[in-house]
């Protein structure tokens, strides 16, 4: 069934198309454990785009909630260039730009991406066997490599949270192209696997993002009571059984004395504020002081260090908070570096689809499935990491991810505007 469907998509199909099939089918399998995976296909996907704009007269039009869309990424850029030179363009603004960039060309990556009926089936394909090349990668670090925490290419920080991602997604991935066949005997293998790999990230992060996600799957998408109650029964089985590990319940514990320590320290330059959660929630409460002083385009991207010395002079701001480069949080971040008008436009591009989905709910249920849990899985990684906007290996996620599923959301809920 797996490779038939794929030979389906790669059968009958014009170059370009192929060589975009086969760049969405690889861009998830390994990008958490391969070094630039995510950038080099990226890159390749965007001058694969160009290529097509340039001789492809025969494009069908975009439809108006497809340039809304392509329109919040490009103001998005906009606002980068606006802050940066509203604020003085400096080397920071400058190694910023590349990041940044990748919000503009996912334009035209979009334009050849909709063009093409498949590009949903082969960019699950990928995650199907994201989970196993990642498991393995991950059991190879941790038996043969003997490190204490799992890392992947990068850090934990990328690997926990992205794979988490994934592992949400995989479910809904199989039923593409298995249906319900031998569910509870794969699932169960691949979840195990995806949680060991989550788990010895030791990222919060990663395990908020996983809690959230299935939270609200097993919510908002289970319709048999029944069913919700025994994997609910099961998750906290799980998570408990979790709490046992001992590295684990050092960094849920760490976390909750962090919060508990900031919110009865006085003393704002105490080393009780400067610790890992503590410093995050004074980075979240010092970038008030950036938006009283600069709250339609911000401080520009990469500035926070530099502003912020000011008020650690001043003793109202923590000095751990300039040790910084960004704010370990995607709504913080853009609203500092970028503004009211930054955040807001993020904010469209978080829950934008997901408003389209619900209009159109009763013509494709999976497309609202599928954008739910995308912004759900984004809104739980943007709450203690900001990566999805400044780290373009997670940028290239966060994009491919939204793209590929918002196109195919308009393929079925306006499949007259779409013909092949």
């Amino acid at each position: 069934m797996f490779y038939l469907k794929l030979k389906e998509a790669f059968n009958n199909t014009q170059t370009l198309e192929r060589i975009t099939y086969l760049l969405l089918f690889l861009m998830p399998i390994a990008g958490p454990v391969v070094r630039h995976w995510n950038s080099y296909i990226f890159v390749l996907v965007f001058l694969c785009s160009i290529y097509f704009l340039l001789k492809n007269n025969d494009k069908k039009p975009l439809l108006m909630e497809e340039k809304i869309m392509l329109s919040a990424f490009g103001l998005f850029f906009l606002t980068f260039i606006i802050s940066a030179i509203l604020n003085g363009w400096t080397e920071l603004q400058t190694r910023e730009l590349g990041n940044e960039l990748m919000f503009l060309w996912i334009i035209p990556v979009y334009s050849l991406i909709r063009e093409y009926k498949f590009s949903l089936n082969v960019f699950f394909a990928g995650i199907l066997l994201s989970m196993p090349v990642i498991s393995l990668f991950s059991l190879y670090e941790y038996y043969y490599v003997s490190t204490a925490v799992l890392v992947g290419a990068y850090s934990q920080l990328f690997l926990g949270p992205i794979t988490a991602l994934l592992l949400l997604f995989y479910a809904e991935a199989y039923k593409v192209f298995f249906g319900r066949k031998y569910m509870f005997l794969v699932l169960p293998i691949i979840y195990a696997l995806g949680l060991f790999v989550i788990v010895f990230t030791f990222s919060r992060s990663a395990y908020l993002t996983l809690i959230v996600g299935v939270t609200a799957y097993v919510v908002l998408f289970l319709e048999n009571i029944r069913y919700k109650l025994i994997i609910s029964a099961l998750l906290i089985i799980i998570f408990a059984s979790l709490m046992n590990i001992e590295k684990v319940n050092v960094r849920v514990m760490a976390a909750v004395n962090n919060v508990e320590n900031y919110l009865d320290e006085k003393n704002i330059n105490s080393s009780e504020i400067n610790t890992s959660l503590g410093i995050r929630l004074e980075m979240w409460r010092a970038s008030i002081y950036a938006v009283k002083s600069h709250p339609f385009f911000g401080i520009g991207s990469a500035n926070q260090p530099e502003f912020f010395k000011k008020y650690n002079e001043e003793g109202t701001v923590n000095s751990g908070v300039s040790l910084h480069g960004h704010m370990h949080n995607s709504f913080v971040e853009v609203i500092t570096s970028k503004g009211i008008i930054g955040v807001i436009i993020l904010l469209i591009l978080f829950y934008y689809p997901v408003y389209i989905a619900w209009k159109n709910r009763h013509r494709c249920g999976k497309c609202y499935t599928y954008m739910v849990m995308l912004s759900v899985t984004l809104t739980a990684m943007s709450i203690g990491e900001s990566m999805l906007i400044n780290k373009n290996n997670a940028i290239s996620y966060f994009l491919f991810f939204s793209v590929v599923l918002f196109s195919h959301m308009m393929r079925n809920i306006h499949p007259n505007k779409f013909t092949y």
